[in-house]
C-alpha cells in the first residue's frame, strides 16, 4: 500500500486506532512477528500490505487466507497465518469484518492467549465477554464457568450501579462458600481497576443486544466490502478516495475536532512539526481530552524519543505543552464529554430502532408463512373458526373432507434440545457417537440449531450445557488436576482403573475443545 493512500486511510481511523498504530505496543509485537517468522524487510512488507487491506480495505477471510499462504514461502501456511492474526491483527480486530478470535481458535491458539492480548475496543462487548476480557487484562485465569458467570453478575450490577467499585471488591474478595469468588486482596484491586478502565473506553451491553448489533454490524460490512469490489477497477487514489470519506464521516467529533484545533493554536509551537508529528500530537491531545491519558501520562510521551512513539521535546517546553493542554481539558471537557454522550445515545436509539424494524418484520414473516403453510393448506373453515374463537373445539361440518398435515412442519421443539443438553451426562455423550470428535460436531449441531432460532435460544443452550453433569465432571477433573500438579490425562489414567465411566482422555480433549468454540 503506498504511503500516501496508508496515511490516509489513517487519518480517517479513530484516535484510539491512531494511538495504537504510533505507540511502541503495536512495534514491538509487528517485530515480534517478523523475526519468529524469519522475513526480511522486502517479504514483510508485502505481507504487512496484506494486513492493511484486511483492516482498511475490509478484506474478506476466505481472501486474506489465501493471500498470506501465497507469501508463506517455504514457511508451513498456517504458522505464518497464526503468526500475522496473533501478533499483528488481534489487537485491531475490531476493525476485521470477519472473527478473528473464532479463526485462531481454529488455528490452535489457546484462549487464554487470545483474551490476554491488548485489544483496542471500538466495539460494544457483551456481558460475559466484558468480564473475561477485564479479568484477562488482570491477569486472572477463569477456569471455572461458575466464577465466570458470577463475575458477569458482578459486573451488571455495578454497571447499573447496584453496586459501586468498593463493594465489588470487597464482595470478589469474599470466600466463595459466602457467595463471594474468594480472590486473594491484590486481585480484587487490580480487576476492579481494570473494569474501571475499560468500561471508560468501551460500551458493554446484553447479550441479546449485542447480538443484534453484531448482526446490522455485519450487514454494512458487506455492503461496504461490496462497494470496495465495486470499485476496484478505478485507479488506486479514486477506488479508495469515497471509502476513506466515509470512514472519516463515521468517525467525526465536531466539539472535540475543533477543542484540538483551538489547543495547537494555543500552543503555538515555534517551528512547525514534520506531518507524522503533527499527527501523532493531534492523538495525544485528543487522548488527555477524552481521559484516555492523565497529566503525568501526556508528559510522559511528550518527552519520550520520537523513535518510541513520542514527541520528543525537551523537559521545559513538554511542560508548557501539558499545561496548555490542562487548560484547555479544563475548559473544555464536559462540552466533549456531552458530545461522546450524545453519540452514544444516538447509536443506542438507532439500535432499537433497527431491532423494532427486525421484529415487526419477523412477525409479518411468521404471520405469512402460517397463512400458506397452515391455513392454505387446511383448506378448513373449522380450523379457522377455532382460532378466531381462542382454540375452543368447533365442529367439523357435515360431510367436510377431514384436514391433512402434508406439507405442514411442526416447531423444533428447542425446549427439548436445551433439556437435552442439560442432563447430558458421559454415557448420553457416547451415545451420540463412538468417536469423542463426532460426539463433539453433534453437540455443535444442536446448538447451531437452537441459534438459527434466535441468540436468546443458543445462550439457553449453552448455560444448559455448562449445568450439565458432563461439564460439572470435566471441571472437577480439571480442579483436581490443577489441585495434585498432575497432568490430566494422567489423573484420568488412574481413576479409570477403578471408575471405567470416567471420560476418557480423547473425550476430555474433545469436551474443551468444544468448550472453546461456544465462548460468549
Amino acid at each position: 500500500m503506498k504511503r500516501d493512500q496508508w496515511l490516509a486511510f489513517f487519518d480517517a481511523q479513530p484516535g484510539a486506532v491512531q494511538n495504537y498504530l504510533l505507540g511502541q505496543d503495536a512495534t514491538d509485537r509487528e517485530v515480534q512477528a517478523q523475526t519468529s517468522l524469519a522475513y526480511d524487510n522486502d517479504a514483510w512488507d508485502r505481507v504487512m500490505d496484506v494486513v492493511w487491506e484486511l483492516i482498511f480495505l475490509k478484506t474478506s477471510r476466505g481472501e486474506f487466507i489465501n493471500r498470506i499462504r501465497s507469501l508463506a514461502g517455504d514457511r508451513k501456511p498456517e504458522i505464518v497465518e497464526k503468526t500475522v492474526l496473533q501478533w499483528v491483527v488481534l489487537p485491531l480486530a475490531d476493525l476485521v469484518i470477519w472473527d478473528v478470535e473464532a479463526r485462531l481458535m481454529e488455528l490452535g491458539v489457546p484462549q487464554s492467549e487470545i483474551q490476554s492480548a491488548p485489544r483496542v475496543s471500538l466495539r460494544p462487548v457483551s456481558y460475559g465477554a466484558a468480564a473475561r476480557r477485564i479479568a484477562a487484562l488482570a491477569k486472572i485465569s477463569l477456569l471455572d464457568e461458575g466464577i465466570t458467570a458470577r463475575l458477569r453478575e458482578i459486573l451488571i450490577s455495578y454497571i447499573k450501579g447496584v453496586r459501586d467499585a468498593g463493594q465489588v471488591e470487597a464482595l470478589i474478595q469474599r470466600p466463595q462458600a459466602e457467595g463471594g469468588l474468594g480472590f486473594a486482596k491484590p486481585q480484587a484491586e487490580e480487576y476492579v481497576r481494570q473494569m474501571q478502565d475499560f468500561l471508560v473506553t468501551t460500551q458493554v451491553m446484553s447479550e441479546t443486544d449485542y447480538a443484534e448489533w453484531f448482526q446490522n454490524e455485519q450487514n454494512e460490512a458487506e455492503q461496504e466490502q461490496a462497494q470496495i469490489a465495486s470499485t476496484a477497477a478505478k485507479t488506486g487514489d479514486r477506488a479508495t478516495e469515497g471509502l476513506i470519506e466515509g470512514q472519516k464521516a463515521r468517525t467525526v467529533d465536531p466539539v472535540l475536532d475543533a477543542t484540538i484545533d483551538e489547543t495547537i493554536k494555543n500552543i503555538n509551537l515555534s517551528k512547525p512539526l514534520p506531518e507524522h508529528l503533527q499527527t501523532r500530537l493531534r492523538n495525544l491531545i485528543s487522548s488527555r481530552l477524552r481521559d484516555v491519558r492523565n497529566r503525568e501520562q501526556v508528559l510522559a510521551v511528550l518527552q519520550r524519543e520520537e523513535k518510541v512513539g513520542g514527541m520528543g521535546f525537551e523537559p521545559a517546553e513538554a511542560e508548557r505543552i501539558e499545561t496548555v493542554i490542562d487548560a484547555v481539558y479544563k475548559d473544555k471537557r464536559t462540552a466533549i464529554e456531552d458530545e461522546a454522550k450524545q453519540k452514544i445515545i444516538l447509536v443506542q436509539e438507532e439500535q432499537k430502532k433497527r431491532m423494532e424494524e427486525r421484529r415487526q418484520r419477523e412477525s409479518q414473516e411468521h404471520a405469512e408463512w402460517y397463512r400458506q403453510k397452515v391455513l392454505s393448506t387446511k383448506g378448513d373453515e373449522a380450523l379457522r373458526q377455532i382460532i378466531a374463537e381462542g382454540g375452543r373445539k368447533a365442529p367439523m361440518p357435515a360431510g367436510a373432507p377431514r384436514p391433512t398435515v402434508d406439507g405442514i412442519s411442526g416447531p423444533t421443539m428447542l425446549m427439548d434440545l436445551a433439556s437435552e443438553l442439560k442432563q447430558m451426562d458421559i454415557e448420553a455423550y457416547r451415545r451420540l457417537s463412538r468417536d469423542p470428535k463426532q460426539a463433539e460436531q453433534r453437540v455443535i449441531e444442536k446448538l447451531e440449531t437452537l441459534k438459527r432460532e434466535s441468540f436468546d435460544r443458543w445462550t439457553e443452550g449453552v448455560e444448559a450445557w455448562r449445568s450439565s453433569a458432563l461439564q460439572k465432571q470435566y471441571l472437577k477433573l480439571i480442579t483436581e488436576s490443577f489441585a495434585s500438579g498432575k497432568p490430566v490425562s494422567e489423573l484420568i489414567e488412574e481413576k479409570r482403573k477403578t471408575d471405567p465411566s470416567l471420560p476418557t482422555a480423547e473425550e476430555l480433549a474433545s469436551i474443551i475443545e468444544l468448550n472453546g468454540k461456544i465462548q460468549f
